[in-house]
């Protein structure tokens, strides 16, 4: 009776180990898809980066300029005045960070440490906020935050 049952425990643990590796080859066979088509499209867009603006309609120059130059990135750090924005962005995002863990702080302990009527409701509609997508509450978020930083920074 030991060797039936040793055979059996030893197909199983056969075909485990055989569903183990199916599903870690499709796994990384997956992960690899992703990465490629990432990689492909930041090469892309590094390609175009380094191109003359002359090579850009050019249908012969698909991967490696003819010519490479810095011209592209020189005329956009200069159109987008690049400091003054970076510095205008990291204020906003360091101020509305601050202002939302306060904003949330004060609530969270409250609803961590009281015990009333209703927490697990509160409980659960905190939860499906943090589900919700940022994209379905992005649009009222930037109208709120537009009217802030016009009157802090100004135009």
């Amino acid at each position: 009776m030991k060797k039936t049952s040793s055979k059996k425990l030893t197909a199983y643990h056969y075909k485990q180990s055989a569903i183990k590796s199916v599903v870690s080859f499709f796994r990384y066979a997956f992960l690899l898809a992703i990465a490629y088509i990432i990689i492909t499209q930041l090469l892309y867009i590094l390609s175009y980066a380094f191109r003359a603006p002359e090579e850009v309609y050019d249908s012969s120059v698909i991967w490696l300029p003819k010519t490479y130059t810095l011209s592209n990135i020189n005329v956009a750090w200069t159109v987008l005045n690049y400091i003054e924005t970076a510095l205008r962005t990291f204020t906003i995002l360091i101020l509305s960070g601050l202002i939302e863990i306060i904003t949330c702080a004060l609530p969270a302990y409250g609803l961590a440490r009281f015990k009333f009527r209703g927490k697990g409701i509160m409980f659960a509609v905190v939860i499906l906020m943090i589900l919700l997508p940022p994209q379905m509450i992005g649009v009222s978020m930037s109208l709120n935050y537009a009217h802030f930083i016009y009157s802090v920074f100004g135009d």
